[in-house]
């Protein structure tokens, strides 16, 4: 395996233009998100650093409000579970949001464009149909059923390592020691990425999720494009060389020809850099979130308990839908929407289907606000959303919280002793939603 450590100088000259719009842009994009939130705007409770201040109150107001809400600043919010399911599978909602933007939104994009360093941008997330189901195809064999399986026991041996260096008195970090690492090592090494490079690959993750988010300053948006730049520069180099010598590693599997097509190298960067953060990002929080939410709901941490292999799989599917870790997301109406009957989302506008709303709304889910290990369709939930976008790495993220709570529960079967010693510290993202901290002791 191709040790990554020491990468090449991540410099890149920036243009002092392009820094100055950036600046300003950032500036601009925050004090209109600071005025929409004094005057109760919902996209800009949204944007706030974080999310909103209160985050179920306004899932609330907004599923109260009906199929949509139009915020102040143009773009369409739908909250309810019909609403989000009907943007999502609509051959009108586009995934390419960037697109057709007027002057004004481009000189308010607060990314920096210098030359390369936009790997996203040629992944298939970002594409519609045709591109979009062409990738998605390719992409498809290493998400197999078949393949999914044949990880389970990389995962297990995974946990496994990480309980094992857990000390065996006091207090441990939840997500730093376990929650993180585990996806994180899963998925670097499916890509035949070696551990030392785990470090760096972290990093990265972050500043993905930054870029995911928005820069909100020029410091975050030089520093997003510097780990882009590097990303791309480093995983152009390892699949050149898959390309010269195929290993059985996932990079090597998606460098393959398929039916008479291959992923170009601008499009296998874009996926690889798309599954540093679909890959492990949502995982860490599913199993953080979880965790913590097992442990403030003892009842249903006992059932589990008394019977995981009854209740285990459906477990994950209630913590994906009580704490979404993506809690929305933005497509742009190519055409008009219907997301109700006589509620329709005019052609060219910004949408934001707000998922984490979605999964607690009252018409599909009793009791919405309960957490319930057993809840008949708790699989309802659209945390991975559906449609053709639909999340390609949702059943290796499945696999790996029930993994790992099965390992958890295996190594500290009395649950009575599983407590959280400290307050636990919640991400700065307003996209995903998870901790990065949580101190815990188990015995």
């Amino acid at each position: 395996m191709t040790n990554l450590a020491n990468p090449s100088d991540t410099s890149s000259d920036i243009p002092l233009a392009e820094q100055v719009r950036v600046a300003v842009a950032t500036t601009a994009l925050n004090t209109i998100s600071r005025v929409a939130r004094r005057f109760d705007d919902p996209m800009g409770a949204l944007d706030a650093p974080g999310g909103p201040a209160d985050r179920l109150a306004l899932h609330r107001s907004l599923l109260a409000a009906g199929p949509f809400v139009q915020s102040r600043l143009g773009t369409y919010l739908t909250a309810t579970h019909a609403g989000c399911h009907a943007v999502f599978t609509s051959p009108h909602a586009s995934s390419m949001p960037n697109s057709a933007r007027s002057t004004v939104e481009r000189l308010l994009d607060p990314t920096l464009r210098a030359g390369r360093g936009e790997p996203l941008a040629d992944s298939f997330i970002s594409l519609d149909a045709p591109d979009h189901t062409r990738l998605r195809r390719l992409v498809q064999r290493g998400f197999t059923p078949k393949s999914i399986a044949e990880h389970e026991a990389l995962v297990r041996r995974t946990a496994d390592e990480l309980i094992d260096a857990f000390p065996t008195h006091g207090d441990v970090d939840l997500v730093e020691s376990f929650a993180r690492p585990l996806p994180m090592r899963v998925i670097t090494r499916l890509l035949g990425v070696p551990d030392a490079d785990l470090a760096m690959f972290d990093r990265w993750g972050e500043h993905l999720v930054t870029a995911l988010d928005r820069p909100r300053s020029l410091r975050e948006a030089t520093d997003v494009h510097h780990a882009l730049v590097e990303i791309d520069r480093t995983f152009r180099a390892l699949v050149a060389e898959r390309r010269r010598s195929p290993g059985n590693d996932l990079i090597s599997v998606l460098a393959e020809q398929a039916d008479g097509d291959v992923l170009t190298d601008d499009e296998l960067v874009g996926t690889l850099s798309l599954l540093l953060i679909a890959g492990f990002e949502t995982t860490v929080n599913l199993i953080g979130t979880g965790t913590a939410t097992l442990i403030a709901h003892r009842d249903q941490l006992e059932l589990l308990a008394a019977d995981p292999g009854a209740h285990l799989a459906n477990t994950v599917e209630e913590a994906l839908r009580y704490e979404s870790p993506v809690q929305f997301t933005l497509r742009r109406a190519l055409a008009p929407i219907e997301v109700a009957p006589g509620h329709v989302i005019p052609a060219g506008a910004e949408i934001v289907p707000v998922i984490a709303a979605a999964n607690r709304d009252p018409l599909v889910f009793t009791d919405p606000d309960r957490f319930d290990i057993t809840r008949p369709n708790a699989r309802r939930h659209l945390a991975f959303v559906t449609g053709p976008h639909a999340c390609l790495g949702g059943a290796l993220a499945r696999l790996e919280a029930r993994v790992a709570w099965e390992a958890l529960l295996h190594r500290f079967p009395d649950v009575t002793r599983w407590r959280t010693t400290g307050t636990p510290t919640g991400g700065p993202s307003q996209i995903i939603r998870g901790y990065r901290h949580l101190p815990m002791r188990f015995a």
